[in-house]
């Protein structure tokens, strides 16, 4: 037998042996949905996993866990030139606040929002959609 053939015949049998293993470590999340929106089947995990579909866009930097009273910040690196829309949700439902105006990314695709967090917010998690045309990204922030 060829060693080539040997060898291909010994990675796939390692692979198929693994892959059980491998699906079991996976995470296991369960979504919880935004409600009042027109992203209402859009869901999270409980655990603050970020997804994307789309083209990707990939997080600079993230205030993940933030204090009624301070900024929260979020920083992307996307397509350049493109226009890029947030939609914040707290507890109490979607924010009407013009600091979520949209925005533009620039020749190297940076972009971004930063506002203050309510001092009457609820503390929990705020569920954050990112949204241009040919992206919808989540990720969840959490009040303290």
């Amino acid at each position: 037998m060829n060693k080539y053939i040997r060898s291909f015949l010994i990675c796939a049998a390692l692979f198929l042996l693994l892959l059980p293993v491998t699906v079991m470590l996976l995470p296991k999340t369960s979504a919880v949905p935004i409600i009042d929106s027109e992203y209402a089947n859009i869901g999270f995990s409980e655990d603050g996993e970020i997804w994307c579909v789309g083209e990707s866009i990939e997080v600079y930097h993230m205030t993940r866990y933030v204090h009624r009273g301070e900024n929260a910040v979020l920083e992307f690196i996307g397509e350049p030139k493109t226009e890029y829309e947030i939609r914040v949700y707290y507890a109490s439902g979607l924010s009407t606040s013009k600091n979520f105006s949209p925005v533009t990314s620039d020749f190297a695709g940076a972009f971004g929002w930063s506002w203050k967090i309510p001092s009457n917010a609820r503390c929990g998690d705020i569920r954050v959609v990112i949204i241009s045309e040919k992206t919808r990204m989540g990720l969840i922030l959490t009040i303290t």
